[in-house]
């Protein structure tokens, strides 16, 4: 959806971050790029998150999508400064 293009376009930056650090190679992005997808899958369909209504919608993601929300995007930008700290120098 459309309120998800920023944060799909963060998480492909920081796949590219991880190709990057990884010297070239997938493997790095590939696991990243798994991890999430299964770790949302599974969420979703174990239904270990229930989304309630009460906080606004900028912040938990609108339609229960994390990464229509701040907190999706906050999580990416973290995963983004960790692989900045793991840049050999």
């Amino acid at each position: 959806t459309i309120p998800q293009l920023p944060g799909l376009w963060l998480m492909g930056m920081v796949l590219v971050l991880a190709r990057w650090v990884d010297g070239g190679s997938l493997g790095l992005a590939w696991g990243l790029h798994a991890g999430w997808i299964w770790g949302l899958t599974c969420l979703d369909s174990a239904e270990l998150i229930a989304y309630t209504g009460s906080g606004p919608i900028w912040i938990t993601g609108l339609g229960g999508k994390p990464l229509a929300g701040i907190v999706g995007l906050l999580c990416l930008l973290g995963v983004g400064a960790l692989l900045l700290l793991m840049l050999p120098n």
